[in-house]
């Protein structure tokens, strides 16, 4: 007999919900729930991450993060590198499932090892909700068995996080939550529970539709960022402004959404199509689409390298020689993020490096200065960068970026220069008024 959705949500707040895995996915939605009143336990097995939050630092940047681990850390919220044993109600499980970086496949020993912990503490009848982002089938074949090995009753639901870095804490107050169950008492436990923080609750028929919805939607993205990425290249080849033509071509033409090019990386977007690839069963015909739109995004960075190396030839200068300043290393600028994870910057530096520039200094308005220079790449303020530099680039869309009169960094640059705005921030009408300075960027 399955408990009531009142009696499942009042035994929730006298035990506890455990929280596991402390990331951006999981200590947002820790510290939502904290702020409803449940008691949360937070389990977290990095050190470096528990350290921070010990002394209440947020470990990554994300708007509102701190103010909320001061209310509640040591209150609502109990944080800990193990389960404790049976005094959790609920267990949601947000570990990383990152991408094995040599074969391209889905790392899941991680989230198998907490769902191993799982089924050792848990007590009969607690309710499992897979959170992190997973193949296809994964629920289902793999993470339940390990469940029912115990012999345990439980209740599992799959209400994967789809919310925006920067802004997650407020999208978690706004965004609807899908949620599926193995079964209806399953679903309505999870969707009682998401009540109580999302606005609205969609009901998916099972586990497997819940699954593949977030991958969905994250590869149909990168596909759509893929088409102008390779417009973008197509533009830059016949020497038109992609962003141009974009523009003119969604004017008042509804049906149209193309988006603007630009660099495309995070753990999401750079991960989740193969995910999606990897839920193929092999009497399936495979994917095309989707893993030809994932190259075409990765590749760019490497595209960009190799225009700068032509312009530095064409213009009669030694790659080793020229000073590169890049600005923007943090996969995304708006909402800003310090997150490095898969970030388009980092791919383009590297390739840079590989090609023969050895003078390469870094910025970021988010990403602290010894973040970088752990990486190898010493950091420069955004003035200082353009000094005598040969080639200033700006990575990401930070709206920093508009508090700069461009035209007297530019003056500072070694003429002949390349100034390579990605995200067109800067008007051509203004960069174009500098002698010796070339304004290009991605499809222009």
């Amino acid at each position: 007999m399955q408990p009531s959705n009142s009696s499942f949500l009042k035994a929730m707040i006298q035990n506890k919900i455990a929280v596991i895995g402390l990331g951006h996915v999981g200590l947002t939605l820790a510290l939502t729930f904290a702020e409803e009143g449940f008691p949360i336990i937070g389990i977290e097995k990095s050190l470096e991450t528990l350290e921070h939050l010990k002394n209440i630092r947020p470990p990554f940047f994300e708007g509102g993060l701190e103010n909320l681990l001061k209310k509640h850390l040591g209150h609502n919220l109990t944080i800990t590198p193990q389960l404790p044993d049976n005094s959790i109600s609920a267990y949601i499980l947000c570990v990383g499932t990152p991408i094995d970086e040599k074969e391209m496949v889905p790392y899941l020993k991680s989230a198998e090892s907490a769902m191993r912990e799982v089924a050792l503490n848990m007590k009969d009848g607690a309710l499992v909700i897979l959170r992190s982002t997973v193949p296809v089938g994964t629920s289902r074949n793999f993470f339940i068995p390990i469940l029912q090995e115990t012999r345990k009753k439980f209740y599992y639901a799959c209400c994967p996080e789809r919310t925006c870095e920067g802004v997650a804490l407020k999208e978690l107050r706004e965004l609807p939550q899908i949620v599926g169950g193995i079964d209806d008492a399953s679903y309505e436990m999870a969707a009682a529970l998401f009540r109580k923080i999302a606005p609205k609750i969609v009901k998916v028929p099972c586990l497997e539709t819940a699954e593949i919805a977030k991958l969905m939607d994250n590869c149909w993205r990168d596909a759509t960022f893929a088409f102008a990425n390779e417009m973008a290249l197509l533009c830059e080849s016949l020497g038109l402004d992609a962003t141009e033509v974009i523009d003119l071509a969604n004017l008042g033409y509804e049906r149209n959404t193309i988006p603007r090019p630009g660099f495309v990386g995070g753990p999401c977007l750079t991960k989740d199509p193969y995910l999606l690839t990897k839920s193929v069963d092999k009497k399936m015909p495979p994917l095309t689409l989707t893993p030809t739109a994932r190259l075409v995004n990765k590749q760019l960075p490497e595209q960009v390298a190799k225009r700068v190396l032509k312009f530095v030839n064409e213009n009669g200068k030694d790659a080793k020689q020229c000073k590169v300043f890049l600005s923007g290393f943090s996969f995304k600028g708006h909402p800003a993020t310090d997150d490095l994870r898969g970030s388009c910057s980092l791919d383009l530096f590297y390739h840079l490096r590989k090609i023969g520039f050895t003078q390469i200094s870094g910025h970021d308005f988010v990403v602290s200065k010894s973040e970088l220079e752990k990486l190898d790449i010493p950091f420069l303020s955004f003035e200082e960068g353009f000094d005598e530099a040969d080639v200033v680039m700006i990575l990401n869309n930070h709206s920093s970026y508009q508090k700069y009169s461009i035209d007297t960094l530019l003056h500072k640059m070694n003429k002949p220069g390349f100034f390579y705005d990605s995200w067109h921030l800067y008007s051509k009408e203004v960069t174009q008024k500098i002698q010796g300075i070339f304004h290009g960027g991605i499809g222009f």
